[in-house]
């Protein structure tokens, strides 16, 4: 908490405010940590604060309303955990000689995370008030930066609008990308535009916009007459496409937030696509935006144009808290560096191959720097409160690999289990969702195996390997190496679980790893759903574990033939072969379709999860109705969504015709509970 102290004043008040001017002097935004001595006088500091319009910020902050907005004061209120990503994103909101007000507490101060973050701030670039009555004084002087609308265009905006225009009048499908960091003015640069599609050189265009709120989209909204744009939630953008002509112009904001399906029905508009997205972007689809679904834009729209706004417009170049954030949380594109001359061809056990067990906060901040760029990079969802996590919480370890120094490998690991036994039956019961614990809550309610909860695990979050490095074996050595690690700990097993793609399926299957679990839905982000992959390291767990395999074959065999699974089929396909065991026999397959009914009837499972076992049920007469409801069953078995089943069941609604179905399912399952 120390710092270096080089003010002129002498009162701690006016150290604060001659800190402030030198900030605000550089255009950059000022960084107050407040130590609140929690006495009424703390409460004067709060209610100044509020008199200022500060816009407050803690844990529970829907942050994402205020993305695209511009803000003159902040107060971050983090009473137990401090949101990282509410930082990221709504520090980027503030304007020049704006301020960013801190309400420290002991738990925030002891954080690794937060000790990292403010290690690369330089001197005095931010500065602790310890008084109440030292930010009471300042907040009595403080003047509110004024925030003008006026819009001068920099030279990399002008071409942004020059480029538009040209690319408007083209017949052809076009796409314009415009990246930019928060804070280039990417918004005011779209709305520029949207001023002159209303003129006569522009007219008879349909305009579109859509943003991830209205508020958001504001700006372009009000450059035009109401009746003359509509404007499309993410979730009407797929029925505007479908209707789309040469001369429907669609302009998306924050693109890359967009769920991996309203990005594909993007590619389906016939007119012209302007598509902005923020470079920090890893919410959704995150980096994927850049590393896929760009090169699946460019195949469907060939006359594709790519702009960057660099220079910050909301507050001045070097602004020491964008640097700070930017470096901490790694939220640059392409950060893991070259490695050259790597000739790593001799096996597991190779000498020049370095590995470290070790907390992300006990690695140096270079080292540290490049574990967080492998995984920035290989995965497109790494956020600051995944860094957050990784720091702060002890239970969460990094694996590296180094070679020549440089890190060329690294996983990130979770600790999981054993559950306390007092969760154990409200996991299993759906009753209990807490955070964390991947492995065991899936044990306990999907699988429902709660023995397997009371057990030890390890997971591997991540696993990323430099890019320039691959295909030598290195993912497999550092599997390996956390196998070994993983016994030491006393784990009864290693698990994952990722985005289920069928060459992310073969990876883990050649590494010893089979399936237990695919979700029903896939992620808006990757567009894939999840999988489950587990390597027994115990007996026990190895007896339970091949047990739910066979079962799990058996679901698949069933999820296939349904028509809403069959653009899964080749990855469902591939996790058949990833199973290395035979079909549970018949009676046994029997006893897991009364385990699931019982829990769904119970409220305890959800349909999705039991309706393959109805199906199989159906198929292999297991069950014996009339004719009439057994094709209504079939039909039940057969939906992709609650809402599905309400129309086929004729219900009112998503929950009563899950309550509907479990009524009639209720008489095919005895249960002593």
């Amino acid at each position: 908490m120390s710092q270096p102290n080089r003010f002129v004043a002498n009162s701690p008040s006016e150290r604060l405010f001659e800190y402030y001017q030198r900030t605000a002097g550089a255009h950059h935004r000022a960084l107050i940590l407040w130590h609140p001595e929690h006495t009424p006088s703390s409460d004067i500091v709060r209610s100044a604060l509020a008199d200022k319009s500060a816009l407050v910020i803690d844990e529970v902050t829907n942050y994402r309303q205020f993305l695209g907005t511009e803000q003159t004061i902040l107060h971050f209120r983090f009473s137990h955990q401090w949101n990282a990503n509410a930082w990221a994103a709504c520090t980027g909101s503030v304007v020049g000689k704006g301020l960013v007000i801190v309400e420290c507490t002991p738990e925030l101060i002891r954080s690794p995370m937060w000790q990292h973050f403010l290690s690369h701030f330089d001197g005095y670039e931010y500065i602790n008030c310890l008084q109440d009555q030292w930010l009471i004084d300042f907040l009595a002087k403080w003047k509110a930066p004024e925030i003008l609308h006026l819009f001068l265009p920099t030279p990399a905006q002008a071409r942004v609008l020059e480029l538009l225009q040209e690319v408007l009048p083209k017949p052809e499908k076009r796409a314009v990308l415009l990246y930019a960091p928060r804070g280039r003015g990417k918004t005011a640069t779209l709305a520029a535009w949207c001023g002159t599609l209303q003129s006569k050189q522009n007219a008879g265009y349909d305009v579109a916009i859509s943003a991830p709120s209205r508020r958001q989209a504001k700006p372009m909204l009000d450059a035009f007459e109401a009746s003359s744009v509509r404007f499309l939630a993410p979730g009407e953008i797929a029925d505007y496409v479908a209707s789309s002509s040469p001369r429907s112009v669609l302009i998306a904001d924050e693109a890359a937030s967009l769920p991996a399906s309203t990005l594909s029905a993007l590619l389906q508009h016939q007119g012209m696509l302007v598509l902005a997205t923020t470079t920090e972007g890893y919410e959704f689809s995150g980096r994927g935006f850049q590393l896929k679904f760009e090169h699946r834009l460019k195949s469907k729209f060939p006359k594709t144009h790519r702009e960057w706004l660099h220079l910050p417009v909301r507050w001045a170049p070097e602004d020491p808290l964008e640097r700070a954030t930017h470096h901490a949380f790694m939220l640059q594109s392409g950060n893991a560096p070259s490695i050259h001359n790597f000739q790593f061809t001799a096996g597991l056990l190779a000498p020049q191959i370095q590995y470290q067990t070790c907390k992300a906060s006990e690695l140096d901040k270079s080292l540290l720097r490049q574990a967080f760029a492998l995984l920035v990079d290989a995965h497109y969802q790494t956020s600051p409160n995944d860094f957050k996590l990784l720091m702060d919480d002890p239970n969460q370890w990094l694996v590296t690999m180094t070679y020549d120094e440089q890190m060329v490998g690294v996983a990130w690991l979770s600790e999981e289990g054993p559950l306390i036994s007092d969760l154990l039956g409200p996991i299993t019961e759906g009753k209990r969702r807490p955070p964390g614990n991947l492995l065991p809550q899936t044990f306990c309610y999907y699988l429902k195996r709660p023995v397997l909860g009371s057990l030890r695990h390890i997971r591997v979050v991540r696993i990323a390997i430099h890019e320039s490095c691959r295909r030598h074996g290195l993912g497999s050595a550092l599997l390996a190496r956390i196998h070994y690690w993983s016994r030491q700990r006393g784990a009864d097993s290693v698990g994952t679980s990722f985005g289920a793609t069928p060459n992310l399926v073969e990876f883990w299957h050649q590494n010893g790893y089979f399936p237990l679990r695919l979700g029903h839905k896939t992620d808006p982000a990757s567009g894939h759903a999840s999988a489950i992959f587990i390597f027994p390291l115990e007996k026990r767990m190895q007896i339970f574990a091949r047990e739910l395999a066979s079962l799990f074959l058996t679901e698949l065999f069933a999820r296939l033939s349904l028509p809403h699974q069959q653009t899964q089929a080749k990855v469902i396909e591939k996790l058949i072969s990833a199973i290395p065991f035979q079909e549970r026999p018949e009676a046994a397959k029997i006893r897991r379709w009364h385990e699931f009914g019982e829990a769904f009837i119970a409220g305890e499972l959800n349909f999705l999860d039991y309706t393959p076992w109805l199906r199989l049920a159906l198929l292999h007469g297991w069950l014996r109705t009339e004719p009439s409801l057994k094709q209504l069953l079939t039909r039940s078995a057969q939906a992709n969504s609650a809402q599905e089943l309400a129309h086929i069941l004729g219900a009112q609604g998503k929950q009563n015709a899950v309550k509907k179905l479990q009524e009639i399912c209720a008489d095919f399952h005895h249960s002593d509970r």
